[in-house]
């Protein structure tokens, strides 16, 4: 029996060729998948990158906030034992709070 290899060349060739639509549809699909994981990574970024910078700015506006009421809070402080050192302070007995003409 005598093998003739370019019959046997020809005939992987075509089956090759015929084999050709599999390779495309495998590459449609992992174009896809690349393309779906790629749009969720670019989403995930985009949401890890705003969340970031709203806690920033969100601590730094609260942080204002909070200061400026202490410093407030920190004033009346001072004025309330200015006037009890000074005797300023009156007791409401009805009431029992402390008032403090500001």
């Amino acid at each position: 029996m005598v093998l003739d290899t370019s019959m046997i060349a020809r005939n992987h060739l075509h089956k090759l060729e015929e084999d050709t639509s599999v390779l495309i549809n495998m590459e449609n699909a992992l174009s896809s998948v690349i393309a779906w994981w790629t749009g969720i990574k670019m989403t995930h970024n985009t949401q890890e990158t705003s969340s970031r910078m709203n806690l920033e700015n969100f601590n730094t506006i609260r942080q204002k906030s909070t200061v400026k009421r202490w410093t407030n809070l920190k004033m009346k402080y001072v004025a309330y034992c200015t006037k009890v050192v000074r005797g300023q302070v009156t007791v409401s007995t009805t009431s029992l709070k402390i008032n403090v003409d500001m």
